[in-house]
């Protein structure tokens, strides 16, 4: 009597959705592209007040791809006790470490259209880049007779490569037992958006110009939730309880006005940020100035 009425009361349970299943993708090493970030630029000359430009350019870097690897990023196992307090789950085997690396690589051709505008010494504009995908800036700054400053904000959506991969723990549920069971997971995914922020300083005297601008952003890759088609009612996500490190690039250059609507431009670009390498990269280009 009590074997059938413990089968109804399990059966009932099912139905009602009683019995889950909690499943939790837990990362543990990511591999993803860095491309430098988009090159933020102010006139790079004085501009007349109460006046607005509008600039065409394109460029060219020439650097090559280099791995860099990760340190430092660790991903606790946290807000999910649907596993955590599962049977047979043990911390200890859980792999907080993540093997993180960033493939720094350099868009060969880039393009920009810039809007810039001056009233007394106050600089503001934007732009439209082609940079391994599309980004828009805005800016705002100071223009002086010899030199100006300014800083930016952005956003950037391009194509890059990501993988990932971790443990994949699930705990179902059903009454009074449990069963607890991890497998090895691996995912990738192909694009991605970002803020990015910056700044830029040029001086200047006649046709020469010594400019210097630097562009920060953190990836945010997408890590989907995970799915499952059982009967049972699933729940389960993507656990990433870290921040990519932040990615940094400098440019350096020299720009020479060739006449009132033509400028070239040569340097070096350097990525860098949170983590120990330099990536060093050349770059050049010519603008027509439209207006």
């Amino acid at each position: 009597m009590k074997k059938i009425l413990t089968l109804c009361i399990g059966f009932a349970a099912l139905l009602s959705g009683c019995s889950m299943t909690r499943d939790y993708g837990h990362v543990e090493q990511f591999d993803m592209e860095a491309p430098t970030a988009p090159e933020l630029r102010g006139v790079g000359n004085y501009q007349e007040p109460k006046t607005f430009k509008i600039r065409a350019s394109g460029n060219i870097n020439l650097g090559k791809s280099e791995k860099e690897k990760l340190s430092g990023i660790t991903n606790k196992m946290e807000n999910c006790s649907g596993i955590t307090n599962c049977r047979d789950f043990k911390r200890e085997e859980v792999k907080e470490n993540v093997d993180g690396t960033y493939n720094v690589t350099f868009p060969i051709v880039t393009a920009s259209i810039d809007l810039l505008a001056k009233r007394n010494w106050f600089l503001w504009g934007g732009s439209v880049a082609v940079n391994k995908g599309l980004s828009a800036d805005l800016i705002i700054g100071v223009n002086t007779k010899h030199f100006e400053a300014g800083l930016s904000i952005g956003a950037w959506m391009y194509a890059r490569k990501f993988n990932y991969s971790g443990t994949e723990y699930s705990c179902d549920q059903f009454l009074v037992w449990e069963d607890f069971s991890k497998h090895f997971f691996a995912d990738s995914s192909t694009t991605g958006g970002t803020i990015t922020y910056g700044g830029f300083a040029s001086i200047y005297n006649g046709p020469l110009s010594f400019n210097f601008s630097f562009s920060v952003y953190r990836p945010d890759p997408a890590f989907p939730t995970t799915s499952g088609g059982s009967i049972f009612a699933k729940e389960g996500n993507t656990i990433a309880n870290f921040d990519m490190p932040l990615v940094m690039t400098e440019y350096f250059t020299v720009g020479y006005r060739i006449t009132d609507r033509w400028e070239a431009r040569m340097g070096v670009a350097n990525t860098l940020g949170e983590f120990r390498g330099w990536h060093w990269s050349a770059t050049g280009g010519i603008s027509y100035y439209l207006k």
